[in-house]
Parts: structure tokens; C-alpha cells; sequence
């Protein structure tokens, strides 16, 4: 798909990690029990939905090139340690926050050009929109009781935040955007490889019109199968992030007014005039102050949050079944 976007939610590491009980190829019953923490089960399906994020993560163009950073069993012990957290929550008086659940929702999905887009992207990640928004309230529940009992009892300093921004400033700007339009020719699944060299070779004839002194956006309104088209195939400004691999790294390699030769990713095969491109700008401290504070406060509390979890952990009753 053209627009990405993470879902990942976590605090203080891997603390955070979702868990969901969808159906995978690789485990012939996601409903086995794996482990039990204070009788509460684990299941197969959650461990492969952690794994599976992973690959996504490692592998956003779709070809997994590297490892990912954390084993199945260390895995397991974060889902461990996540589940010992919630029932602390629990047992601390907290309860599920669903409104702030729903924002997170409508704020993922306002990341994708459409809903069917978002729902591709669920299934792409074995999920369906129920389990997400069920494990987003656990999350956020989470979160708060984290946030009340051990963040927010911090102490910063005006000089310790002023540090943090020296430190940070740098990766704190607004990133660099590129500016662009595209013609986007899809591939019905059914055609395969011809039905790509196809529209490759439709892709090109567009490339040659507009060469020729054709308007782009004329082209895209009768020619593209995005719904851009009806912008004249404008994209706006976009980041690195916020497009799949092959699609950003064409856009930021050409300058303003340059088009692409045909570019090839899940979506079909694109046309992409760069129209701008914006440099980050650096914000300044006052605007970041709020964020430097709770982020210093967040460094200062994850020792204590650890020490806690760690006890807990101990405490725990863990059964993991092989």
C-alpha cells in the first residue's frame, strides 16, 4: 500500500507490546495455550502476532532482508511482563479507558487514504479492527497507571529539560518532506507479471506525453487509478515514513520538477512528478518544553519502573508450557 503507517505502541521498551489471537499459516492453533500468568493464558496466536510485527518492522518493502531485533522467547517474556502489568493496573482500582482507545483508533486510521486501505493493512497484520481497539484500551489503561504512579511523581528541573533539548534538537525538527504528484496504473491479481509489463509500458507512454508538453494533472484526472486523480494525482507533502520504501525513495532522489521513469510497488506501477522539496526546521525550546519535561521524566522513572516490574515478575506466578 502507498500510505504506512506503524502500529506499535509501546512505553519504555518492549513493556508495552500489543497482543492479539488472529489465525497464522505458521501455527496450526493460535488458541494454544503457551504460557499462564496467574492462570491468565498466553496464547500461540499472540507470540505470532509479536513475530509477524517484527518482519513488518525489519521488511517495510515486503522483502525481509534482516533479523528481527528480538527472539521468540524474549517475545514471550515481554508479553510475560505485559500481562503482569495490566493485572497491577487492575488491581490498583484502574479501568479501561475507552474514549482514549477510540482516539488512538480514529488517529490510526486518519493515517491511511481510506478505510478500505486500513483494512488491508489489518489483515496484512492478521488483525481485525475489535481485537485492535480491545488491545489499544488495554494498552491505554496500561499507560495511564504507569504514567500516575511513577512518571508524573518525577522531579525536573528547567536545567535538566534545557539538556535534554541540547541533547535531542536535532532529531526534533519537522523531517524533510518531498512535495509530489503521481499517475498510479494498478494490476489486477489475476493478470500477474504481464498485467505489470503492461501498465509499465502505459506508464511510459504517460512519461513521454508529459515530456512532451502534456499537463500532468490533465493526465492523471483521465489516466490514474488512485483516487488522487481527482487532485490532478497531487499527493501534498509527505515524509520518508509516510509512503512504502520503493514509492520514497524514488521521490526524495529527484529534484523539484523532475518525473520518474515507472516506479513498482505493491499498489502498480507509478508515475511521480516532485514538485517541492522542504528541509526540516528545527523548533525552538519553548515549543518543545513541555515534551522535554515528560520525557526527562519518563528517563528518571524507568529505573523504578523496572525495579518494579521485576519484583512483580518474581512474585508472579509463570507457567510456561513447551
Amino acid at each position: 500500500m502507498l500510505f504506512r503507517y506503524p502500529l506499535v505502541f509501546t512505553l519504555l521498551g518492549c513493556i508495552l507490546l500489543l497482543s492479539v489471537s488472529p489465525l497464522f499459516a505458521g501455527e496450526q492453533n493460535p488458541e494454544r495455550v503457551i504460557a499462564r500468568v496467574n492462570d491468565v493464558p498466553i496464547t500461540a496466536g499472540e507470540l505470532e502476532w509479536q513475530w509477524r510485527r517484527q518482519l513488518r518492522q525489519a521488511a517495510p518493502g515486503g522483502l525481509v532482508t534482516v533479523a528481527p531485533p528480538v527472539g521468540r522467547e524474549d517475545l514471550l517474556e515481554s508479553l510475560i511482563r505485559r500481562e503482569i502489568l495490566y493485572q497491577e493496573a487492575v488491581n490498583a482500582g484502574w479501568k479501561p479507558n475507552g474514549p482514549a482507545a477510540m482516539k488512538k483508533l480514529a488517529a490510526l486510521k486518519s493515517q491511511f487514504r481510506s478505510e478500505a486501505a486500513f483494512s488491508r493493512e489489518l489483515q496484512e497484520l492478521g488483525v481485525n479492527e475489535m481485537q485492535l481497539l480491545k488491545e489499544l484500551t488495554r494498552s491505554e489503561m496500561i499507560r495511564d497507571f504507569l504514567d500516575v504512579r511513577f512518571i508524573r511523581a518525577q522531579k525536573v528541573t528547567e536545567e535538566e529539560a534545557q539538556a535534554w533539548y541540547r541533547e535531542h534538537a536535532g532529531s526534533l525538527g519537522s523531517p524533510d518532506k518531498v512535495c509530489a504528484a503521481h499517475i498510479l496504473k494498478a494490476v489486477a491479481d489475476e493478470e500477474g507479471q504481464s498485467g505489470q509489463q503492461r501498465v509499465r509500458r502505459e506508464i511510459g507512454e504517460l512519461r513521454k506525453r508529459f515530456l512532451a508538453g502534456e499537463d500532468f494533472a490533465e493526465l492523471a484526472r483521465k489516466h490514474s487509478d488512485c483516487p488522487s486523480r481527482e487532485q490532478g494525482g497531487d499527493l501534498g507533502c509527505f515524509t520518508f515514513v509516510e509512503m512504502v520504501r520503493p514509492f520514497s525513495e524514488v521521490a526524495f532522489a529527484l529534484a523539484a520538477g523532475e518525473i520518474s521513469e515507472p516506479v513498482v510497488t505493491d499498489d502498480g506501477v507509478h508515475l511521480i512528478l516532485v514538485r517541492e522539496h522542504q528541509v526540516a526546521e528545527l523548533p525552538a525550546f519553548d515549543n518543545l518544553r513541555s515534551r522535554a519535561l515528560q520525557e526527562v521524566r519518563a528517563a528518571k522513572a524507568g529505573p523504578q519502573i523496572k525495579e518494579f516490574l521485576d519484583s512483580r515478575r518474581a512474585a508472579a506466578r509463570v507457567e510456561i508450557i513447551p
